[in-house]
């Protein structure tokens, strides 16, 4: 299986770790606008990984998704998160987003409305609903202690 990953800051390198670590996943495809930010991540996960990884320009991002990976991970600026996932679903290619979908109520309504209509999986990371203590606050405004 062949992955996407659109910026490798510190999230992108994140979740490229853990996509090379995936069984099932065969290629790693970076992209980053920092001009060798994507090679220097690269180096660190094919040796450890054993996983090949690719390196494209962000200038590629039309002819990767034009060659069918099984799923994109966008974790580039909130600027650019909108015209990324809307070329994604123009290929038909699965999207996880990092939050948030967009910098804006309008675009994000806009994006809102070209998901739901490509019927492309698309999936928002929301990782904090996770961490202890958000979760602990969930809960006591379930319980009524407190909200």
């Amino acid at each position: 299986m062949r992955i996407g990953i659109a910026g490798v800051g510190r999230i992108g390198i994140m979740h490229a770790r853990n996509v090379s670590a995936t069984p099932g996943v065969t290629e790693v495809i970076l992209l980053d606008a920092v001009p060798g930010r994507a090679a220097e991540v690269a180096a660190e996960l094919g040796a450890a990984s054993g996983v090949a990884v690719a390196v494209r320009a962000v200038e590629d991002l039309p002819a990767l998704l034009a060659a069918g990976p099984a799923g994109l991970l966008v974790t580039t600026p909130t600027p650019q998160h909108a015209e990324v996932v809307g070329a994604a679903l123009a290929a038909r290619v699965p999207v996880l987003v990092e939050k948030p979908l967009a910098g804006d109520l309008a675009t994000i309504r806009d994006l809102i409305r070209q998901v739901e209509a490509s019927g492309v999986p698309v999936l928002v990371g929301f990782q904090r609903r996770f961490d202890p203590g958000i979760a602990e606050l969930k809960q006591r405004i379930a319980g009524g202690a407190i909200g």
